[in-house]
Protein backbone atom coordinates (compact mmCIF):
# COMPACT_ATOMS: atom_id res chain seq x y z
CA UNK A 1 0.00 0.00 0.00
CA UNK A 2 1.45 3.38 -0.97
CA UNK A 3 0.64 6.89 0.15
CA UNK A 4 -0.64 9.86 -1.82
CA UNK A 5 2.37 11.72 -0.36
CA UNK A 6 4.95 9.26 -1.65
CA UNK A 7 7.71 11.02 -3.52
CA UNK A 8 6.81 14.48 -2.21
CA UNK A 9 9.95 14.66 -0.09
CA UNK A 10 10.09 16.51 3.21
CA UNK A 11 7.33 19.01 3.80
CA UNK A 12 6.38 21.24 6.70
CA UNK A 13 3.53 19.10 8.02
CA UNK A 14 5.24 15.71 7.59
CA UNK A 15 6.72 15.83 11.09
CA UNK A 16 3.30 16.01 12.76
CA UNK A 17 2.61 12.28 12.55
CA UNK A 18 5.93 11.74 14.31
CA UNK A 19 5.64 14.58 16.85
CA UNK A 20 2.27 13.32 18.08
CA UNK A 21 3.21 9.63 17.63
CA UNK A 22 0.22 9.13 15.35
CA UNK A 23 1.69 7.22 12.42
CA UNK A 24 -1.41 5.06 12.10
CA UNK A 25 -3.42 8.12 11.03
CA UNK A 26 -1.98 7.62 7.56
CA UNK A 27 -2.07 4.27 5.74
CA UNK A 28 1.61 3.82 5.03
CA UNK A 29 4.05 0.96 5.39
CA UNK A 30 5.75 2.37 8.47
CA UNK A 31 9.03 0.72 9.40
CA UNK A 32 10.15 -0.14 12.92
CA UNK A 33 12.57 2.80 12.71
CA UNK A 34 9.66 5.17 11.90
CA UNK A 35 7.77 3.98 14.97
CA UNK A 36 10.87 4.33 17.16
CA UNK A 37 11.51 7.86 15.87
CA UNK A 38 7.85 8.84 16.41
CA UNK A 39 8.02 7.63 20.00
CA UNK A 40 11.28 9.50 20.67
CA UNK A 41 10.10 12.71 19.02
CA UNK A 42 6.85 12.62 20.97
CA UNK A 43 8.80 12.02 24.19
CA UNK A 44 10.99 15.06 23.47
CA UNK A 45 7.92 17.26 22.94
CA UNK A 46 6.12 16.01 26.06
CA UNK A 47 9.26 16.44 28.19
CA UNK A 48 9.76 19.96 26.86
CA UNK A 49 6.11 20.88 27.52
CA UNK A 50 6.33 19.55 31.09
CA UNK A 51 9.71 20.92 32.13
CA UNK A 52 11.22 23.14 29.44
CA UNK A 53 13.83 20.43 28.82
CA UNK A 54 13.35 17.81 26.06
CA UNK A 55 15.81 15.36 27.63
CA UNK A 56 15.01 12.27 29.68
CA UNK A 57 16.64 8.93 30.43
CA UNK A 58 16.58 6.65 27.39
CA UNK A 59 16.62 9.46 24.83
CA UNK A 60 19.68 10.74 22.97
CA UNK A 61 20.75 14.00 24.64
CA UNK A 62 19.41 17.11 22.94
CA UNK A 63 21.84 19.90 23.76
CA UNK A 64 20.77 23.53 23.75
CA UNK A 65 21.70 25.34 20.56
CA UNK A 66 24.84 27.40 20.89
CA UNK A 67 25.51 29.81 18.05
CA UNK A 68 29.24 29.43 18.62
CA UNK A 69 29.35 25.72 17.88
CA UNK A 70 26.41 25.63 15.47
CA UNK A 71 25.33 22.13 16.51
CA UNK A 72 21.70 21.11 15.96
CA UNK A 73 19.71 17.96 16.64
CA UNK A 74 18.93 15.79 13.62
CA UNK A 75 15.80 13.73 14.16
CA UNK A 76 16.39 10.73 11.97
CA UNK A 77 17.98 7.32 11.96
CA UNK A 78 19.85 7.69 14.25
CA UNK A 79 19.02 10.81 16.27
CA UNK A 80 22.28 12.73 16.50
CA UNK A 81 23.74 16.21 16.81
CA UNK A 82 25.38 17.69 13.74
CA UNK A 83 26.51 20.86 12.07
CA UNK A 84 24.06 23.46 10.83
CA UNK A 85 23.82 23.16 7.05
CA UNK A 86 24.69 26.35 5.15
CA UNK A 87 25.82 28.13 8.33
CA UNK A 88 27.75 30.75 6.36
CA UNK A 89 24.65 31.73 4.39
CA UNK A 90 22.58 31.88 7.59
CA UNK A 91 25.06 34.32 9.13
CA UNK A 92 23.72 36.92 6.69
CA UNK A 93 20.40 36.84 8.56
CA UNK A 94 22.20 37.24 11.88
CA UNK A 95 23.92 40.35 10.54
CA UNK A 96 20.65 41.87 9.31
CA UNK A 97 18.77 41.13 12.53
CA UNK A 98 21.66 42.41 14.65
CA UNK A 99 21.34 45.69 12.78
CA UNK A 100 17.56 46.07 13.30
CA UNK A 101 17.15 44.65 16.82
CA UNK A 102 15.91 47.27 19.20
CA UNK A 103 15.11 49.74 16.45
CA UNK A 104 11.44 50.60 15.92
CA UNK A 105 9.99 49.53 12.59
CA UNK A 106 7.51 52.37 12.49
CA UNK A 107 7.13 55.62 14.34
CA UNK A 108 3.65 56.84 15.22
Amino acid sequence: MGSPYEGWGASHYAELWYVFDQLDQVPWRWRHTDRKLAEEMSDYWVNFAKSGNPNAPGLPTWRAFNGETGRVQYLGEPIAAGDVPNIERLKVFDAVYADVRGKPFAVR
